[in-house]
């Protein structure tokens, strides 16, 4: 059985006297757990040494929660820049194996050593700009960190084209 629940805001800003929708400000946060029941289970992971390479994993209850925030600020017509920072912990605190987990090269026998349950957080800047009202330009950085020593911190570009075709609601522009 698995469990989310989760909860959000959304807070916006523009003065009365705004200009086809600039300035503006925008602030919002989300943040998501989940409870998951894990069921026991053995596997051979290698079956000519299956007495060195056995996982056994018992049956636990995991428990992962994540967050974002953002903030977005409209600073002049068809121009916005922001920030998102974002975290996921899944650090396995509640998880129990019986014995050393290898995969490749890595050996886990502390499920807070495995790369797909660490605790990761990103920081993304980006800058908007929108040409019309059917198409946003967008250049963002990401940064993330890992605690898994198995894995090096990260930094990508990216850069985003988003155009709309056909009818859409009326609106101030």
């Amino acid at each position: 059985e698995t469990y989310v629940y989760g909860g959000d805001v959304v807070v916006k800003w523009r003065p009365l006297d705004a200009e086809r929708g600039w300035p503006f400000v925008k602030v919002q946060a989300e943040v998501t757990g989940r409870s998951y029941e894990a069921d026991g289970f053995s596997l051979c992971l290698d079956e000519a040494e299956c007495e060195n390479t056995t996982l056994r994993v018992g049956d636990e209850t995991l428990h992962d929660w994540g967050f974002y925030a953002q903030a977005l600020w409209g600073f002049r017509r068809n121009w916005a820049a922001g920030v998102r920072v974002e975290h996921a912990n899944a650090s396995g605190d509640d998880f129990d194996l019986d014995t050393t987990l290898e995969i490749g090269e890595a050996s886990f026998s502390d499920p807070s050593q495995d790369p797909f349950r660490d605790d990761r957080t990103r920081l993304s800047p980006l800058l908007v700009f929108h040409p019309s009202e059917f198409s946003r330009l967008r250049l963002q950085a990401n940064y993330d960190w890992t605690q898994a020593p198995e894995l090096d911190d990260a930094l990508s570009i990216w850069a985003g084209i988003e155009i709309l075709f056909g009818a859409h609601s009326a609106h101030a522009y």
